[in-house]
């Protein structure tokens, strides 16, 4: 453990923003895996809610631009059911 105040300081504001950064890493990931699960109508309200996590990430920080913009573009490739031939 460190002995200097400010050190000490660090440390302390280090694991808040950890424990913060993992509660939203969660949420993104329950999220996504709601749009793989979901079904019908449930899959559309499922897809604009992980859309508004993964912008709520973005705007935080948590997610670079590009990755945001890449896992919607990802999620929004399931909604569309595959062609049966």
């Amino acid at each position: 453990m460190p002995r200097i105040k400010s050190s000490i300081l660090d440390v302390r504001k280090n694991h808040k923003q950890r424990e913060i950064n993992r509660i939203g890493i969660s949420k993104l990931k329950t999220a996504v895996k709601k749009v793989a699960t979901a079904e019908g109508d449930a899959k559309k309200t499922a897809l604009n809610q992980a859309y508004k996590v993964i912008d709520k990430a973005v705007q935080s920080g948590l997610l670079p631009k590009k990755t945001g913009a890449r896992k919607k573009s990802r999620i929004s490739r399931t909604k569309k059911a595959p062609v049966s031939a």
